[in-house]
């Protein structure tokens, strides 16, 4: 039976929702975490001028895993994360999570200025 708008649309009400419950604090957490390393890797190989290919190569890696991580998908190895960090310029460190979400908004609405 083809897939309709309809099924699509209800089992997209099916999801979890990152709504207020309690229980979605420890989602919500995570997803900030994803976001912030998202994005941090998103806009450095932009402001490189480099290619998710030409990135993964620079790294070991391959384009579709910088792609997942982009996206947030899946769940990269620490020693990837530092590789790719490495061709970027950047470092693994870890601070605050407060500041973390703080310095990663700057960073994304810097450009918009």
């Amino acid at each position: 039976m083809p897939h309709s708008t309809n099924t699509a649309l209800a089992e997209e009400s099916d999801a979890p929702s990152l709504g207020y419950r309690p229980e979605d604090h420890e989602r919500r957490r995570l997803l900030r975490s994803y976001l912030n390393v998202s994005m941090r890797i998103l806009s450095k190989r932009m402001e490189l001028g480099l290619s998710q290919g030409s990135l993964g190569r620079a790294a070991g890696s391959k384009q579709s895993k910088i792609s997942e991580i982009e996206l947030m998908k899946g769940n990269p190895r620490f020693d990837t994360l530092d590789r790719i960090a490495l061709e970027l310029g950047l470092a693994i460190d870890l601070v605050p999570r407060e500041s973390a979400v703080a310095v990663a908004w700057q960073d994304m609405t810097r450009d918009e200025k």
